[in-house]
């Protein structure tokens, strides 16, 4: 039984498939977008579905249901190289980076870093991505996780020069080979399609994420915080919270074309929020 449900996208344009095999791996081929939004309407749609739901609702939420949902509508662009070829997941995952453990630490260079993959994200509302978020997080954080504590016991023992042959022997397995590796405690797919990260709860204006090597993403996105900027509606300049969304793509995996697709899908869901909830 394989590690990812794929199938081969067929008929490739012809850039796409001398791009598999140009690049050898993603981080050779990170082409970068930066999206600035009008953050207010957002903001407006949060409040009230915080009030609604209950839940503690974020920025990061509603981009992860908003990538998810632009995934779903853009099946071609939800796919991962190997072997040369393109391979199309058939589920939407998307992964949301959370630190395990903050104050002091990150001074120290310490703050542990993980994350925790939200699968057919496309499936659950926003609500529904914070919820599950948190309980899963609330494992990791309680050590309850069993196949996160028995990949840190793993790592936490193997010298760097080993540890980093375990890890392409693992994603060779894994992705290449298409095998799964329960005696790591490694999930399949571990991070999925699509990635997010948050800079904005470090209050960051705006950053680029880099692709982690040994996973298969196809884009990376990271959240700023919010802020007072200049902008301009109907002609005139005013001051207006804006949300910097920043956008790392596989340019083995998208064009110029299907990255500004992506990007417009992207934008037009946060700046119309009341859409997110809608099936895709």
């Amino acid at each position: 039984m394989p590690a990812i449900e794929l199938e081969v996208l067929e008929n490739p344009s012809s850039f796409r498939k001398i791009a598999a095999v140009a690049w050898k791996n993603m981080h050779d081929a990170s082409v970068y977008g930066h999206l600035p939004l009008d953050a207010e309407p957002l903001e407006a749609w949060i409040a009230a579905e915080r009030e609604r739901t209950g839940q503690r609702v974020s920025f990061t939420h509603c981009v992860a249901r908003a990538i998810a949902v632009t995934l779903k509508r853009n099946p071609d662009a939800n796919c991962m190289v190997r072997g040369g070829r393109l391979y199309r997941r058939k589920q939407v995952d998307v992964f949301l980076q959370v630190a395990l453990n903050m104050g002091e630490d990150i001074a120290l260079g310490k703050a542990d870093l993980s994350g925790v993959v939200i699968r057919n994200a496309d499936q659950l509302a926003v609500h529904e991505i914070e919820s599950t978020l948190k309980a899963k997080v609330a494992k990791l954080r309680a050590g309850k996780d069993a196949a996160f504590s028995k990949t840190k016991s793993l790592t936490d023992r193997l010298p760097p020069w080993l540890l980093r042959h375990v890890l392409k022997l693992v994603d060779r397995i894994q992705y290449d080979w298409n095998l799964k590796v329960p005696w790591l405690g490694i999930p399949p797919d571990p991070f999925g399609g699509a990635a997010v990260s948050s800079v904005g709860m470090l209050n960051v204006p705006w950053g680029y994420a880099p692709f982690f090597p040994f996973g298969r993403l196809c884009c990376q996105l990271c959240v700023s915080s919010v802020r007072e900027e200049p902008v301009v509606r109907e002609g005139k300049i005013e001051v207006g919270r804006v949300l910097h969304l920043t956008v790392t793509f596989d340019h083995r995996v998208l064009d110029g074309v299907q990255a500004a697709r992506l990007c417009h899908d992207l934008q037009s869901l946060l700046l119309n929020p009341e859409t997110l909830n809608n099936t895709p």
